[in-house]
C-alpha cells in the first residue's frame, strides 16, 4: 500500500495501470472523452474508492482521474492484491467482497440513470 499526495491527473482513459485508491483527503473527478469534450461522470471524495474495475478485471481504464483538490490516496497495486491473497486471504477476501458490493451498487446506479435518460 502507498499513499500520495496530488492535485493532478491519476489515470486517463485507456490506461493500463492497474490500481485503485482510496480517497483519504481531497476529492476526484472521474470523466470520459465524449467527442473531445470531457464528459463529468462522478465525483469521488474521502473515504470512497476508484480504480476498482481495472484492478479486478485487468482492463484498460475506462474513464480518466484527476484530483481536482490536493488530495491524499491510498493506493493498492495488482501485485499488491496478488500477495494479499497469498498472506493474508482473509482479508483479501474481504475487500474483494466490499469491491464487488460497490461495483454492483455503481451499476444499478447506472442502470437507473440510463432508464430514466431513456424516459424523457
Amino acid at each position: 500500500w502507498s499513499s500520495d499526495v496530488c492535485s493532478s491527473d491519476l489515470f486517463s482513459e485507456g490506461d493500463k495501470d492497474i490500481f485503485m485508491g482510496l480517497v483519504l483527503r481531497g476529492s476526484v473527478k472521474i470523466f470520459k472523452e465524449v467527442n473531445n469534450k470531457k464528459q463529468a461522470l462522478t465525483t469521488v471524495t474521502k473515504n470512497k474508492t476508484l480504480g476498482e474495475m481495472a484492478l479486478i478485471d485487468g482492463q484498460r481504464r475506462s474513464a480518466s482521474a484527476v484530483a481536482i483538490k490536493d488530495s491524499v490516496i491510498l493506493f493498492i497495486s495488482q501485485e499488491e492484491m496478488d500477495e494479499m491473497s497469498q498472506h493474508d486471504p482473509v482479508i483479501w477476501g474481504k475487500l474483494l467482497l466490499k469491491i464487488g458490493r460497490l461495483m454492483s451498487q455503481r451499476l444499478r446506479a447506472t442502470s437507473s440513470a440510463l432508464v430514466d435518460s431513456i424516459k424523457r
